[in-house]
This record gives structure tokens, C-alpha cells and sequence, in this order.
């Protein structure tokens, strides 16, 4: 994304630790979750948008500035405002995705 200049956001967090089927009991693997998300960049984002998405948002916490905002809201103006910020992105770079996941 960057050779692309694509804006995008990183989060880096631990998940819960897995055990491999091949492992014998108690051998737990740790877990590392990585989230790669590109984004459109925000000067480019329309200001009618409720928020603006960031890391954040995107990792599932909704970061609203506004009381008034927060008691109107609706589960569907926030899932198109996700989608407004990064879905053509997101869409234009899964085939990509889905190749080099297949080279692993």
C-alpha cells in the first residue's frame, strides 16, 4: 500500500492463544493479530459524514465527540460511514491480497 500510496491503518493486537491440532496438549501457540486497512484519505471524505473513521473505528470502537450525536445514531448510518471510508480501497486491493496470502 505504500509503493501505492494508498492511506491505510495498522493494528497490532494479541488474540487468544490457539493450540495446533499436531501439538501435543498444552502446547499453545500465541497469537498475533494484525488488521491492514486501507482508507480514503480524510481530506477526501465528505463533511456530511457522522465521524471520521480511524483506527480506531475500524478495530470496532465508535469514537463520537457529540452527546447528540451519540443518543441519534443508528447501527447503519455507522456501517456506511465505515464503508464510505475505505471500502473501494478495500475492494480495489483483495485481489492483490488474495495472491500473496496464496504464496504463503
Amino acid at each position: 500500500m505504500q509503493d501505492r500510496e494508498i492511506p491505510h491503518n495498522l493494528m497490532i493486537t494479541y488474540g487468544d492463544p490457539c493450540q495446533a491440532g499436531d501439538q501435543p496438549a498444552g502446547d499453545v501457540i500465541p497469537v498475533i493479530r494484525v488488521v491492514l486497512w486501507p482508507v480514503t484519505p480524510s481530506d477526501e471524505l465528505p463533511t456530511t459524514l457522522p465521524f471520521r473513521p480511524a483506527v480506531c473505528e475500524l478495530s470496532g470502537n465508535i469514537l463520537l465527540h457529540d452527546y447528540t450525536l451519540f443518543e441519534k445514531i443508528t447501527e447503519n448510518e455507522i456501517v456506511e460511514t465505515l464503508e464510505h471510508a475505505g471500502f473501494q480501497e478495500f475492494q480495489s486491493l483483495s485481489c492483490d491480497v488474495r495472491e500473496l496470502l496464496s504464496r504463503l
